[in-house]
């Protein structure tokens, strides 16, 4: 399996443990299930985001260092 492969297949368990974490504090609170889907959804898009705004910032920050 080549590298890329691998990152693309963690990326997407990402966003999975991100919709799961969601779709499980939405179903603790008591909403019904077009209110567990939206908040899944909401969940794991600004999870996502989040992790792939602080991944590239580490990127770069990592990128900068190693410059003289």
């Amino acid at each position: 399996m080549e590298c890329g492969m691998l990152f693309y297949l963690l990326d997407l368990m990402g966003v999975a443990v991100f919709a799961v974490s969601g779709a499980l504090a939405a179903g603790r609170t008591g909403l019904d299930l077009l209110g567990v889907i939206v908040i899944a959804a909401l969940t794991a898009v600004g999870g996502g985001t989040l992790r792939d705004l602080l991944l590239e910032a580490v990127w770069k920050q990592s990128l900068y260092k190693r410059r003289p």
